[in-house]
């Protein structure tokens, strides 16, 4: 939140990782979940059988459709 001197305090800190509540970090962690959505397809880490392991072979350049249609199933209230 913000203190009486207007700066801003950590909510939640863990080490050097600050939680913070809003629509600006909202768009980051959005952006963030997108690049790491690309990169799973991209590797090819989405590939049958799910052992963990990724197939380059298999991989690909997502379009935005399916990252959007990820993240969109992908998401919690």
């Amino acid at each position: 939140g913000t203190s009486p001197n207007g700066t801003m305090e950590p909510i939640d800190s863990y080490e050097s990782v600050i939680a913070q509540r809003g629509t600006s970090q909202a768009t980051a962690f959005g952006a963030a979940a997108a690049a790491l959505v690309r990169e799973y397809f991209f590797t090819g880490y989405y590939t049958f059988p799910a052992d963990g392991r990724p197939n380059p072979k298999r991989g690909f350049s997502a379009p935005s459709s399916l990252l959007r249609a990820v993240l969109v199933a992908g998401a919690v209230d």
